[in-house]
Protein backbone atom coordinates (compact mmCIF):
# COMPACT_ATOMS: atom_id res chain seq x y z
CA UNK A 1 0.00 0.00 0.00
CA UNK A 2 1.46 3.32 -1.09
CA UNK A 3 1.99 6.05 1.47
CA UNK A 4 -0.12 9.19 0.84
CA UNK A 5 1.71 11.90 -1.05
CA UNK A 6 1.00 14.47 1.68
CA UNK A 7 3.12 12.49 4.18
CA UNK A 8 6.90 12.76 4.24
CA UNK A 9 7.22 9.74 6.53
CA UNK A 10 5.13 7.11 8.26
CA UNK A 11 5.02 3.33 8.31
CA UNK A 12 1.99 1.17 7.61
CA UNK A 13 0.55 -0.37 10.80
CA UNK A 14 1.50 -4.02 11.26
CA UNK A 15 -0.40 -6.82 12.90
CA UNK A 16 2.88 -8.13 14.34
CA UNK A 17 4.83 -4.94 15.11
CA UNK A 18 8.50 -4.72 15.97
CA UNK A 19 7.97 -1.65 18.13
CA UNK A 20 9.20 -2.03 21.71
CA UNK A 21 7.24 0.84 23.25
CA UNK A 22 3.95 -0.49 24.70
CA UNK A 23 1.93 2.49 23.42
CA UNK A 24 3.20 2.14 19.86
CA UNK A 25 2.83 -1.64 19.93
CA UNK A 26 -0.79 -1.40 21.07
CA UNK A 27 -1.45 1.25 18.44
CA UNK A 28 0.00 -0.88 15.64
CA UNK A 29 -1.99 -3.96 16.57
CA UNK A 30 -5.24 -2.03 16.99
CA UNK A 31 -4.83 -0.18 13.72
CA UNK A 32 -3.96 -3.40 11.89
CA UNK A 33 -7.24 -4.83 13.17
CA UNK A 34 -9.10 -1.85 11.76
CA UNK A 35 -7.54 -2.54 8.38
CA UNK A 36 -8.06 -6.31 8.50
CA UNK A 37 -11.48 -6.86 10.09
CA UNK A 38 -14.26 -5.15 8.16
CA UNK A 39 -16.97 -5.49 10.83
CA UNK A 40 -14.66 -4.22 13.58
CA UNK A 41 -13.80 -1.13 11.52
CA UNK A 42 -17.45 -0.58 10.64
CA UNK A 43 -18.50 -0.60 14.30
CA UNK A 44 -15.72 1.72 15.45
CA UNK A 45 -14.93 4.07 12.59
CA UNK A 46 -18.40 4.10 11.05
CA UNK A 47 -19.76 5.40 14.34
CA UNK A 48 -17.34 8.35 14.05
CA UNK A 49 -18.57 9.31 10.61
CA UNK A 50 -15.99 7.53 8.46
CA UNK A 51 -17.29 6.25 5.07
CA UNK A 52 -16.86 2.57 5.89
CA UNK A 53 -18.42 -0.24 3.86
CA UNK A 54 -17.62 -2.79 1.21
CA UNK A 55 -15.95 -0.27 -1.09
CA UNK A 56 -13.94 1.48 1.61
CA UNK A 57 -10.19 1.10 1.84
CA UNK A 58 -8.63 1.67 5.24
CA UNK A 59 -4.96 2.42 5.75
CA UNK A 60 -3.24 3.48 8.94
CA UNK A 61 0.18 5.11 9.03
CA UNK A 62 2.19 4.97 12.23
CA UNK A 63 4.11 8.04 13.45
CA UNK A 64 3.13 10.13 10.42
CA UNK A 65 4.83 13.39 9.47
CA UNK A 66 3.12 15.73 7.04
CA UNK A 67 5.12 17.33 4.25
CA UNK A 68 6.22 20.90 4.95
CA UNK A 69 5.46 20.25 8.60
CA UNK A 70 7.38 22.31 11.15
CA UNK A 71 6.10 20.42 14.17
CA UNK A 72 8.50 19.05 16.72
CA UNK A 73 8.96 15.28 16.97
CA UNK A 74 7.36 15.38 20.41
CA UNK A 75 4.15 16.49 18.70
CA UNK A 76 4.11 13.61 16.25
CA UNK A 77 0.87 11.61 16.70
CA UNK A 78 0.94 7.84 17.02
CA UNK A 79 -0.97 7.24 13.80
CA UNK A 80 -3.03 8.61 10.94
CA UNK A 81 -6.18 6.70 9.95
CA UNK A 82 -7.34 7.10 6.34
CA UNK A 83 -10.71 5.77 5.12
CA UNK A 84 -11.46 6.18 1.40
CA UNK A 85 -14.56 4.83 -0.33
CA UNK A 86 -13.75 6.35 -3.71
CA UNK A 87 -16.08 9.29 -3.23
CA UNK A 88 -14.91 10.66 0.09
CA UNK A 89 -11.76 10.45 2.20
CA UNK A 90 -11.99 10.66 5.98
CA UNK A 91 -8.88 11.07 8.11
CA UNK A 92 -8.12 11.03 11.83
CA UNK A 93 -5.02 11.46 13.95
CA UNK A 94 -4.64 8.86 16.68
CA UNK A 95 -2.94 9.20 20.06
CA UNK A 96 -2.81 6.41 22.63
CA UNK A 97 -1.65 5.89 26.21
CA UNK A 98 -1.35 2.65 28.16
CA UNK A 99 -1.11 1.52 31.76
CA UNK A 100 -1.52 4.45 34.18
CA UNK A 101 -0.60 7.16 31.70
CA UNK A 102 -3.36 9.73 31.19
CA UNK A 103 -3.92 11.83 28.12
CA UNK A 104 -2.29 15.26 28.20
CA UNK A 105 -4.68 18.13 27.49
CA UNK A 106 -2.08 20.42 25.93
CA UNK A 107 -0.78 17.64 23.69
CA UNK A 108 -4.27 16.77 22.44
CA UNK A 109 -4.98 20.44 21.75
CA UNK A 110 -1.77 20.65 19.70
CA UNK A 111 -2.92 17.63 17.70
CA UNK A 112 -6.25 19.33 17.10
CA UNK A 113 -4.33 22.32 15.74
CA UNK A 114 -2.28 20.02 13.48
CA UNK A 115 -5.47 18.32 12.27
CA UNK A 116 -7.01 21.69 11.44
CA UNK A 117 -3.88 22.80 9.56
CA UNK A 118 -3.88 19.70 7.35
CA UNK A 119 -7.69 19.37 6.98
CA UNK A 120 -7.84 16.17 9.02
CA UNK A 121 -11.40 15.39 10.11
CA UNK A 122 -10.83 14.16 13.65
CA UNK A 123 -8.52 13.28 16.50
CA UNK A 124 -9.08 9.93 18.22
CA UNK A 125 -7.55 9.17 21.61
CA UNK A 126 -7.16 5.81 23.37
CA UNK A 127 -6.27 5.25 27.01
CA UNK A 128 -7.43 3.43 30.12
CA UNK A 129 -9.51 6.48 31.03
CA UNK A 130 -13.24 5.84 30.91
CA UNK A 131 -15.91 7.99 29.23
CA UNK A 132 -19.60 7.28 28.77
CA UNK A 133 -19.56 7.71 24.97
CA UNK A 134 -16.84 8.08 22.30
CA UNK A 135 -17.93 11.69 21.73
CA UNK A 136 -16.73 12.62 25.23
CA UNK A 137 -13.12 13.20 26.22
CA UNK A 138 -11.26 12.62 29.50
CA UNK A 139 -9.54 15.98 28.88
CA UNK A 140 -11.00 19.40 29.45
CA UNK A 141 -10.41 20.63 25.91
CA UNK A 142 -10.79 24.26 24.82
CA UNK A 143 -14.07 24.23 22.88
CA UNK A 144 -12.64 26.61 20.29
CA UNK A 145 -10.30 23.82 19.21
CA UNK A 146 -13.30 21.69 18.22
CA UNK A 147 -14.91 24.05 15.73
CA UNK A 148 -13.21 22.47 12.71
CA UNK A 149 -12.02 19.10 14.06
CA UNK A 150 -13.99 16.42 15.92
CA UNK A 151 -12.54 14.73 19.01
CA UNK A 152 -13.33 11.14 20.00
CA UNK A 153 -12.13 8.79 22.71
CA UNK A 154 -11.98 5.00 23.10
CA UNK A 155 -10.89 3.24 26.24
CA UNK A 156 -8.91 0.03 25.80
CA UNK A 157 -11.66 -1.77 27.69
CA UNK A 158 -14.20 -0.41 25.20
CA UNK A 159 -12.19 -1.79 22.27
CA UNK A 160 -11.81 -5.16 23.97
CA UNK A 161 -15.52 -5.28 24.78
CA UNK A 162 -16.51 -4.44 21.20
CA UNK A 163 -14.28 -7.24 19.92
CA UNK A 164 -15.75 -9.70 22.42
CA UNK A 165 -19.31 -8.74 21.47
CA UNK A 166 -18.60 -9.31 17.80
CA UNK A 167 -17.05 -12.68 18.53
CA UNK A 168 -19.87 -13.80 20.82
CA UNK A 169 -22.51 -12.85 18.25
CA UNK A 170 -20.50 -14.27 15.32
CA UNK A 171 -20.68 -10.87 13.64
CA UNK A 172 -17.42 -11.36 11.73
CA UNK A 173 -18.26 -13.42 8.65
CA UNK A 174 -14.73 -14.29 7.54
CA UNK A 175 -13.22 -17.07 9.72
CA UNK A 176 -9.67 -15.77 9.28
CA UNK A 177 -10.74 -12.29 10.39
CA UNK A 178 -12.63 -13.79 13.33
CA UNK A 179 -9.45 -15.63 14.33
CA UNK A 180 -7.46 -12.39 14.21
CA UNK A 181 -10.08 -10.61 16.31
CA UNK A 182 -9.92 -13.40 18.90
CA UNK A 183 -6.14 -13.03 19.01
CA UNK A 184 -6.59 -9.28 19.46
CA UNK A 185 -8.71 -9.89 22.56
CA UNK A 186 -6.06 -12.29 23.86
CA UNK A 187 -3.41 -9.62 23.26
CA UNK A 188 -5.34 -6.94 25.17
CA UNK A 189 -6.00 -9.31 28.08
CA UNK A 190 -2.29 -10.00 28.58
CA UNK A 191 -0.68 -7.86 31.27
CA UNK A 192 2.04 -6.70 28.88
CA UNK A 193 -0.58 -4.71 26.92
CA UNK A 194 -1.08 -2.42 29.93
CA UNK A 195 -4.87 -2.50 29.70
CA UNK A 196 -6.71 -1.96 32.97
CA UNK A 197 -10.39 -2.40 33.67
CA UNK A 198 -12.68 0.42 34.69
CA UNK A 199 -12.15 0.84 38.44
CA UNK A 200 -13.71 4.13 39.55
CA UNK A 201 -15.88 6.98 38.37
CA UNK A 202 -14.29 10.24 37.32
CA UNK A 203 -14.51 13.48 39.27
CA UNK A 204 -17.61 14.49 37.29
CA UNK A 205 -19.54 11.63 38.93
CA UNK A 206 -19.56 13.38 42.30
CA UNK A 207 -21.17 16.51 40.87
CA UNK A 208 -23.64 14.39 38.89
CA UNK A 209 -24.72 12.61 42.07
CA UNK A 210 -25.12 15.91 43.93
CA UNK A 211 -27.29 17.28 41.14
CA UNK A 212 -29.43 14.14 41.04
CA UNK A 213 -30.06 14.11 44.78
CA UNK A 214 -30.73 17.85 44.81
CA UNK A 215 -33.43 17.49 42.17
CA UNK A 216 -34.96 14.42 43.78
CA UNK A 217 -34.87 15.90 47.33
CA UNK A 218 -33.11 12.80 48.54
CA UNK A 219 -30.31 12.88 51.14
CA UNK A 220 -26.84 12.35 49.64
CA UNK A 221 -25.38 9.07 50.81
CA UNK A 222 -21.70 8.74 51.64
Amino acid sequence: MKRPEYLSSGELARLIPVATKPELRNTCVTCAMLMAVEEFAEALLGALGAPTGKRAKISVWVEPVFKQSKIDNKDRPDALIVVDNGRREWRALLESKVKGADLDQSQIERYLDIAKTYSVDAVVTISNQFVATPTQSPCNINRNKLKKVALYHWSWSFLKTEAKIQLSKSVVSDPDQAYMLDEYVRFLEHESAGVSEFAQMGKEWVEACKLYYAKSNRPLKN
